[in-house]
């Protein structure tokens, strides 16, 4: 037996050891005044047209922009000598939304509070860091209306965007920047389907969600029934309501066209209408609808025109050796993880047919197409405190000449900060789940056997649980197919970033 335990032991010490790398070590003395609160921050941007990527590394009193080549060697840095006096730090609040970057030039975003006596005004601006010339401006950005509700806001793909609604017209508008410091507000129209109970607009996108095709998500993002699914050429919101049909509005990034499509679920008996819940997900060009009842579950597969092309359904009698992965219930608190193997089919059905479905598809490294079906529900925890993650905060609707005071009301608005994955939010280490995973060749969508690869996000969120007792001013990021974490280390005054190798 112990001829058996000790290789063992030497492969878990193999791999606890080696499954990260230290590609960054900057020598950083955060600093604060004794009584002062330590808003020690980091904000990472990549330039995807040159491989490079900026950290921008700030404490209470100073400022420093780094530019990184794909080496992770410092290629460029800005660090003013005043402080913050000649930063957007200079304002009495800022937070960072994105931003783009192309050839050494970085233009990151930002919503701006300066607080004054009885009120504030709220600005969106662009910083604009160029290394090349060693200079750091500050322009103006956006107007918002005070009759327009924001949504969302995103970067990616070298462009960022602020999304609101007008109730009164029906109408997206887009507050777009490009790589090349061109701003634009598009506006789109979006007509709200008659079988809705929500007839607004920003009722009927309220808590909408980014799902970014360069980063594989967890059932704690597509368990949300609006979802944004965006690409280098498009952007695809996806709306399931009740049993209703499965709402795509896709807008076309070149001429800000629009197409809307309606997949109803047409094979639904007269017993069924009224009484299943509906999820579904965009993957590339095809969509995957989860339908739930009491008595079983289907998966449903579309084409790009809507086309039905396979259903897989399970119930009682389904043979469980054909899942990729079998069902398992699964409690996370941080880094403490049970989970529970569940070889009652009627119980699956029973625990996904309760509201909080939802359906995911990836790829594994053959090209086979692996779809998770499960649930997702939030574990609560004692204290701590989010640190610029993905979150949904009350945000006041800045009026016209980018400046606002605070006004009657405020609405659920969704922001993605790049440098900060879904794995790594605020409580994403604090969930329960059932989830059981097929896996379906990609041409005949017929079910193949095989075991499903394990999950980024939960590789992530190990790695993340270990290291992060000691982690300030965090960011998780991906950068050209890889995984990375960077964080300050107090004791050491040194800022790291490791790489998170992800077995696949």
């Amino acid at each position: 037996m112990k001829k058996i335990i000790l290789p063992l032991l030497m492969v878990i010490f193999f791999y606890e050891g080696f499954s990260q790398k230290r590609v960054i070590s900057y020598p950083l003395d955060y600093s604060k005044n004794f009584l002062e609160k330590k808003e020690y921050d980091s904000y990472f941007l990549p330039d995807n047209s040159a491989g490079n990527f900026m950290l921008i590394l700030k404490d209470n009193k100073k400022v420093e922009y780094l530019l990184f080549d794909d080496k992770f060697k410092v290629k460029s840095k800005i660090a003013p000598d005043d402080g913050f006096k000649s930063t957007i730090f200079n304002a009495d609040d800022v937070d960072y939304l994105g931003g783009v970057a192309k050839n050494g030039v970085f233009r990151c975003v930002y919503k701006v509070t300066d607080k004054k006596f009885l009120g504030s005004n709220t600005y969106y601006k662009t910083e604009i860091i160029d290394f090349e010339k060693k200079t750091l401006r500050s322009e103006d950005l956006f107007e918002i209306p005070k009759n327009e509700t924001l949504l969302i806001s995103f970067g990616d793909f070298g462009q960022y965007f602020s999304i609101t609604t007008n109730n009164s017209d029906n109408e997206l508008k887009l507050y777009g920047l490009d790589a090349d410091g061109k701003s634009y507000i598009k506006p789109v129209s979006i007509t709200i389907p008659e079988t809705s109970k929500r007839k607004k607009l920003s009722d009927y996108l309220e808590k909408i969600k980014l799902i970014s095709s360069t980063e594989e998500p967890g059932l704690e993002l597509a368990k949300d029934k609006v979802k944004l699914f965006h690409t280098p050429s498009a952007i695809s919101i996806v709306v399931n309501e009740n049993d209703d049909p499965t709402q795509i509005f896709t807008i076309n990034k070149t001429d800000f066209s629009i197409t809307h499509q309606a997949i109803d679920h047409s094979y639904f008996t007269k017993d069924e209408k009224g009484s299943s819940y509906i999820n579904s997900f965009l993957y590339k060009d095809m969509l995957a609808t989860l339908i739930l009842n009491k008595k079983n579950i289907r998966i449903a597969l579309y084409d790009k025109e809507g086309n039905l092309k396979k259903i897989h359904e399970i119930n009682d009698n389904t043979d469980m050796s054909a899942f990729a992965q079998s069902p398992v219930m699964t409690t996370r608190s941080g880094k403490k993880t049970q989970e529970q193997d569940i070889t009652d089919l009627k119980k699956v059905i029973k625990s996904l047919d309760r509201g909080s479905e939802a359906i995911m598809i990836n790829e594994d490294k053959k090209g086979r197409l692996i779809i998770t079906i499960g649930t997702h529900d939030p574990v609560q925890q004692s204290g701590g405190g989010s640190s610029g993650e993905w979150r949904t905060a009350q945000t006041n609707i800045p009026i016209s000449n980018s400046s606002t005071k605070v006004g009657p009301n405020s609405y659920e608005t969704t922001v993605y900060r790049p440098g900060i994955s879904s794995y790594s939010k605020y409580g994403a280490n604090f969930y329960k789940s059932l989830q059981f995973k097929i896996m379906v060749d990609p041409a005949t969508l017929n079910l193949v056997k095989g075991l499903a690869p394990p999950s980024v996000a939960d590789q992530i969120k190990d790695y993340i649980a270990e290291v992060d007792a000691k982690a300030q001013a965090k960011n998780q990021f991906q950068l050209n197919g890889k995984e990375y974490y960077g964080y300050y280390l107090t004791e050491d005054k040194t800022y790291v970033v490791e790489e998170i190798f992800i077995r696949k």
